[in-house]
């Protein structure tokens, strides 16, 4: 917890680390013949006026590093920063190896309840049985048929009392905290060091996310009004060599609150599904 909690990222105007990275490991990888080959598309569609917000649609950690790489070879773009699922921080070795990056630690919800369950009731928590929790820190009551032992334990204080309503105002005074450390990360990123950020769309792929989770990259647009540029990324297998092109294609730059003519302090549940669903449009 407390690694998360305590965490500040560290960025850099120019990124010194992962350039060692981009020219010694990643250039012998991706320039050895036979090996896999990355290519750019649509960097016409990138501003040099202003940093952006690129988004990827799922948390893989190779494409992350590729498309990171492929814009370190670019000396007129920017440097990139990049959302990682937040849990890896409780990894000493790569908590130290981002901080040198230009990581962000994004967050999410499943995540904090997953170790919340561990801590207290001493084992792992089922898919199920994170959603039940979700949704009861969103607001709805639990019904007794699906009020398992696990839950009921969960909810129990050290006088054995249901004390739901005492875990929620926890539970959301820590994530708010958590979400301000996240925000006040990308304004470092974007306005102190003029970064671009990559950011994901669908963060954890362990458990199912909530409109909270998915509202993230809706919520940063709207605060910075950032221009969101989609990434869709796909292999490219060439018969002749056998080797394969990793492929992104920076799309044509959305501004996400437009979707429903709102700013950023008028967004509702319903109008962040709304442009979080038409945003899910732009990735095949």
């Amino acid at each position: 917890m407390q690694s998360r909690d305590t965490y500040k990222a560290n960025f850099r105007n120019t990124p010194w680390p992962e350039l060692i990275y981009a020219n010694t490991i990643k250039r012998f990888i991706h320039h050895f013949p036979g090996k896999n080959e990355i290519i750019l598309q649509g960097l016409e569609n990138i501003p040099s006026a202003h940093p952006v917000l690129f988004v990827i649609n799922k948390p893989n950690p190779k494409l992350i590093t590729d498309f990171v790489y492929s814009i370190l070879k670019y000396n007129n773009i920017r440097y990139t920063s990049y959302w990682i699922p937040d849990h890896i921080l409780h990894y000493p070795l790569w908590r130290k190896l981002f901080n040198w990056g230009n990581a962000i630690p994004a967050p999410t919800r499943a995540i904090f309840v997953e170790e919340d369950f561990v801590h207290k009731t001493g084992r792992k928590p089922s898919p199920y049985e994170i959603r039940l929790i979700l949704n009861i820190l969103d607001g709805q009551e639990p019904e007794p048929q699906n009020f398992e032992t696990g839950l009921k334990t969960f909810f129990k204080n050290n006088k054995n009392e249901l004390v739901i309503q005492n875990y929620r105002d926890y539970f959301d005074s820590r994530y708010t905290m958590i979400i301000k450390t996240f925000v006040d990360s990308h304004h470092q990123a974007t306005r102190d060091h003029n970064l671009n950020v990559l950011s994901i769309l669908n963060r954890d792929i362990k458990y199912p996310e909530t409109l909270v989770d998915k509202a993230l990259v809706v919520t940063i647009s709207a605060l910075f009004k950032h221009t969101v540029y989609p990434i869709e990324s796909f292999i490219h297998k060439s018969e002749s060599n056998k080797s394969n092109s990793t492929i992104f294609q920076i799309k044509k730059p959305i501004f996400l609150p437009e979707l429903v003519n709102k700013t950023s302090n008028q967004l509702k549940p319903d109008d962040i599904l709304e442009i979080t669903n038409q945003l899910k449009l732009h990735f095949s």
